[in-house]
């Protein structure tokens, strides 16, 4: 694993797509759901206007891509300063993709993948309403992500008692589960992303903090990590999580 800033201009000349995750990376990381009854309450860091700047110049040379956990509703709203030219947001893991004011929905689930994440919900939501350590779901169409005051046992042994052949990925964050079928991923999304765009895969640079970036970090023609104990990739950066995307987005607009 090396530093980041020890690329030379030069190893950037066939990248054409920057894909970001949104927090930890682009953003801060902290997202809080309470969930009582009927109310649903939802808080998250914004993006700093100078985030904003720096990506709207940054997007003038790459067609960027913010791949994240939250729903493409979400990131649609997070992100409307810099819609639509030369921008994607994938949201779900790479479930779906905003894209020139298109969702595009990447994986077509099995009636046996619905049934399972039904049943893994309900189960969780039971639990969720037993525990005060489980706060509430964000809302999503098909990710299940549970929201958490610390790691639980509880909920990985439930999603591996509903899922014993191992289906599912059981994500944890730091502050939630995100839980979902294997076969949809951030690789998967970015897959179809290049395909939409007539790239390829080694076009691209990922930039992840999380388990739930592995996979894209290791698919990408360059990847980049902001928190090496988390995800690891064959780049890092100095500052850790977000400072450490806007470190990568400073190196990247002063290449001119």
């Amino acid at each position: 694993m090396k530093l980041f800033s020890s690329l030379k201009k030069t190893d950037f000349k066939n990248i054409k797509l920057i894909s970001f995750d949104r927090d930890g990376v682009a953003a801060q990381e902290g997202t809080k759901v309470i969930e009582n009854g009927n109310t649903l309450t939802m808080t998250s860091s914004p993006l700093r206007p100078e985030i904003v700047e720096k990506l709207r110049k940054l997007k003038q040379k790459f067609h960027l891509n913010i791949s994240s956990g939250k729903s493409v509703l979400y990131l649609s709203r997070n992100y409307s300063d810099l819609l639509w030219d030369n921008l994607s947001l994938q949201g779900e893991i790479g479930i779906f993709t905003l894209y020139k004011g298109k969702v595009h929905q990447h994986h077509q689930f099995t009636p046996q993948e619905l049934e399972k994440s039904r049943d893994i919900f309900l189960a969780l939501r039971d639990l969720q309403q037993k525990s005060p350590n489980l706060t509430g779901f964000e809302p999503k169409q098909f990710l299940i992500t549970l929201h958490c005051q610390q790691k639980d046992p509880s909920v990985e042994s439930l999603v591996k008692k509903l899922d014993p052949e191992g289906d599912f990925n059981c994500f944890w964050s730091g502050e939630a589960y995100d839980i979902s079928p294997k076969t949809s991923t951030k690789a998967t999304g970015i897959k179809h992303l290049c395909q939409l765009l007539g790239f390829d895969l080694s076009q691209v640079l990922a930039v992840g903090n999380d388990p739930n970036d592995q996979d894209l970090l290791n698919s990408a023609g360059i990847g980049v990590t902001t928190n090496p104990e988390s995800a690891q990739a064959p780049y890092f950066t100095e500052g850790k999580q977000e400072k450490g995307g806007e470190e990568l987005i400073d190196f990247l607009l002063s290449l001119g």
